[in-house]
């Protein structure tokens, strides 16, 4: 049993939160480009290619939505564009990566642990991996490409995405970015 985003209880095959934006039924024209590549049991919301975004499941709330990107209400990763969520979450996991090499942190090429950590690390820099690592999502290497860099977690929890990642480069430089607002 778990609890839904409005508080209920939902058990064994009542569809969850989850299912509801992912397992949504899937394109049936089959001249459409994305034909059964998104939405039913592919789980896909995006297209295998990465080209198109399947906002069907957003259009009640969002409108007809295009582009997972949306537009951000302000600056938050400090490079003086305000731009889509998925742009702002990557700017922000970009600067604390910088953050955490500068601490001595070593990105591992492939495989798990991505990363490896100075042995004299503290809880800050632990912390900053960790929240780095929740956010930024499948990671870099030749089996997983490029990585998901935070697009997940800028659509599932834009405002806990940006907080955890500001509070990590505050904990490591002191400040965030010149010109980043800040979430509250």
């Amino acid at each position: 049993m778990w609890t839904t985003a409005d508080g209920g209880k939902e058990k064994g095959n009542t569809p969850g939160p989850c299912v509801a934006c992912h397992m949504w039924p899937v394109i049936t024209d089959a001249k459409d480009p994305n034909y059964e590549k998104v939405g039913g049991h592919s789980f896909n919301t995006v297209s295998p290619d990465g080209k198109f975004d399947y906002g069907a499941a957003c259009k009640n709330c969002h409108g007809d939505v295009k582009d997972f990107n949306l537009k951000a209400k302000a600056d938050y990763d400090g490079n003086g564009k305000t731009e889509g969520v998925q742009d702002e979450v990557k700017g922000l996991l970009n600067t604390l990566w910088k953050a955490m090499e500068a601490k001595g942190v070593k990105k591992v090429d492939t495989g798990n642990p991505y990363a490896t950590l100075p042995a004299n690390a503290d809880q800050k820099l632990k912390n900053a991996w960790f929240n780095f690592r929740t956010v930024y999502g499948v990671m870099w290497g030749p089996e997983t490409g490029n990585g998901n860099e935070g697009k997940a977690s800028a659509i599932h929890n834009f405002k806990r995405t940006v907080a955890l990642l500001q509070q990590s480069i505050k904990d490591l430089t002191g400040s965030l970015p010149a010109g980043a607002t800040e979430m509250k």
